[in-house]
């Protein structure tokens, strides 16, 4: 009987120490994946930012904005936006210059943009232009004449999977990155079947 009860008792410790190093191992792959995101989205804050104080968009000289515009995109799943006041998408530098947008249907987010003076982060949606699935940061500006602008970046979800998804190798976890309504934005198995769920 104390036999068994000492190999108990170590199987329980045993259990217990690997248990441990999961919930360790666990809480080091959220973290490497949050800050991972994180670069992302203050990378791509810091280009909009410097991209609204563009002397182009001040003089509406849209087709060299589309042209600084497109050099900080990250190809293939990062592309930029501007779009006006009333949400009205003038470049979008997935398509071709020039080429007929369609009413984007962002209204919403420019104007809370717009009113806040602070940059939106979208939850996964479906693009209106491109219909792919994706998430937004809309960063809003001002030229010195008073115009109002909002210059955005859109985020293929594909771009999720291959710059913030490192599952530890070996391991059977499923990472994901979530948005604010619960939905799979990016997922290390099965994505096909989940995103945008």
């Amino acid at each position: 009987v104390p036999g068994f009860i000492a190999a108990a008792v170590a199987v329980d410790k045993v259990r217990k120490a690997e248990r441990d190093a999961s919930l360790r191992g666990l809480r080091e792959t959220v973290r490497a994946t949050a800050l991972l995101v994180d670069g992302e989205v203050q990378r791509s804050l810091g280009a909009l930012t410097a991209l609204g104080t563009s002397e182009h968009l001040k003089n509406g000289d849209l087709a060299a904005f589309y042209a600084q515009a497109k050099a900080i995109d990250r190809p293939p799943g990062v592309w930029t936006l501007l779009l006006d006041e009333n949400g009205q998408l003038l470049i979008n530098t997935a398509a071709p210059f020039g080429s007929p947008m369609p009413r984007a249907g962002a209204m919403p987010r420019v104007d809370q943009a717009l009113t806040s003076g602070l940059p939106v982060v979208t939850d996964v949606f479906v693009g209106p232009a491109t219909g792919k699935l994706l998430t937004t940061i809309y960063v809003p500006t001002r030229t010195a004449d008073g115009q109002r602008f909002v210059v955005a970046q859109a985020f293929a979800v594909e771009h999720w999977k291959t710059k913030a998804i490192v599952p530890p190798a070996g391991s059977d976890w499923i990472v994901a990155v979530i948005d604010q309504q619960g939905n799979f934005i990016s997922r290390s198995r099965n994505a096909d079947a989940f995103l945008g769920q």
